[in-house]
């Protein structure tokens, strides 16, 4: 199978981004265990306001809903238990969601992002994957004991219109550079560089851990 197929068929290279296959589609199975921890440190570490999602306003929830709605197509079922906010007057919020694979009785997380506009509407503008939070993790923990704020840093923020960038997001400061490779029969690999203006704080280039299995399938 074409590598082009591969990442529109793939629910993560669905709902993620710079995720590139290598060879047949294979299929990845997370652990789900770990990418909890992972959101509990990337949380701690930017300093995300942490909110039930019992009570939220009527606006934010329709909102939460529509994009949950979208994602149980592929799956993907919501818990809203807790919605975290960050950025100026909480302007950003992301929660988890995840999709259950009964052959490997494991479970896939992702983190949707949206933004509060101008009109009082809020939005999804992108989506985190298991990798991406992984990356995070690992910058935030690299870049401890800094000056500078990393919920700044490393949340991805609303694209402004004059930037245009293919293998990354915007950050409050600049922007996060997070780019996976798949392979087949290998542990997954991520490069992950995070920038301050036209500064590079950090750069890393990892194995997954949380990939436990890629394996080819037929789709």
């Amino acid at each position: 199978m074409e590598r082009r197929n591969f990442i529109q068929k793939s629910a993560v290279g669905l709902i993620g981004y710079n995720l590139v296959g290598s060879g047949k589609a294979s299929t990845h199975i997370f652990q789900t265990s770990i990418l909890r921890e992972w959101l509990h440190q990337l949380v701690s570490a930017t300093g995300a306001s942490k909110r039930s999602g019992i009570f939220l306003p009527s606006v934010l929830s329709e909102a939460i809903d529509v994009v949950t709605r979208t994602f149980s197509d592929k799956g993907f079922k919501g818990h809203r238990s807790s919605i975290y906010f960050y950025g100026d007057h909480e302007s950003y919020c992301l929660y988890a969601i995840e999709v259950h694979h009964e052959r490997s009785g494991m479970t896939e997380m992702v983190l949707p992002v949206l933004h509060k506009e101008e009109n009082g509407q809020w939005k999804h503008f992108t989506t985190i994957n298991g990798y991406q939070l992984e990356a995070l993790v690992l910058a935030a923990d690299g870049l401890k004991g800094s000056d500078i704020d990393l919920q700044q840093l490393l949340l991805p923020t609303v694209l402004p219109a004059n930037r245009v960038y293919y293998q990354s997001y915007t950050s409050s400061k600049e922007r996060v550079d997070i780019r996976t490779n798949t392979y087949i029969n290998r542990p997954a690999e991520t490069s992950v560089s995070v920038y301050d203006g036209h500064k590079e704080l950090f750069k890393n280039t990892f194995v997954s851990k949380h990939c436990l299995t890629t394996s080819s399938m037929e789709i």
